[in-house]
């Protein structure tokens, strides 16, 4: 998405573009891999009791409302490159702003990740 900001300063539309799609395909693959994870872990999850119930409630839930949000970014991402041509060097705001918001989600990440990955595994 970076790259993709960047492109939309130096008016490069075709490179503009092409960010646009990795930025969305990867964030695909990522709703990917996590939909695959959701179907193992789900037969777990019914039979959890306890601790081990609240702690799935709180991955679905937090997993799934941050799957919401990167699904939100991938649609504007796919807006930015469906009227890739409006932007350049005096107007690229709407690629900038939606890059933050890219960014921030990439960051709620990096808080869950450790949050439901690491602890257990180093916690013992």
């Amino acid at each position: 998405m970076a790259l993709s900001v960047q492109a939309a300063k130096n008016t490069e539309h075709a490179s503009l573009r092409r960010w646009l799609v990795v930025t969305a395909l990867l964030g695909a693959g990522f709703l990917g891999v996590k939909g695959i994870e959701y179907g193992m872990e789900f037969g777990e999850a019914a039979n959890a009791q306890g601790a081990q119930a609240r702690f799935y409630f709180l991955y679905f839930a937090m997993t799934g409302l941050h799957a919401v949000h990167l699904t939100i970014g991938i649609g504007i991402v796919a807006w930015l490159w469906r009227h890739a041509k409006r932007f350049g060097a005096a107007y690229h705001a709407p690629v900038e702003v939606s890059g933050l918001y890219w960014h921030f989600v990439d960051i709620v990440w990096v808080f869950l990740y450790p949050m439901f990955y690491l602890i257990e595994r180093y916690s013992k």
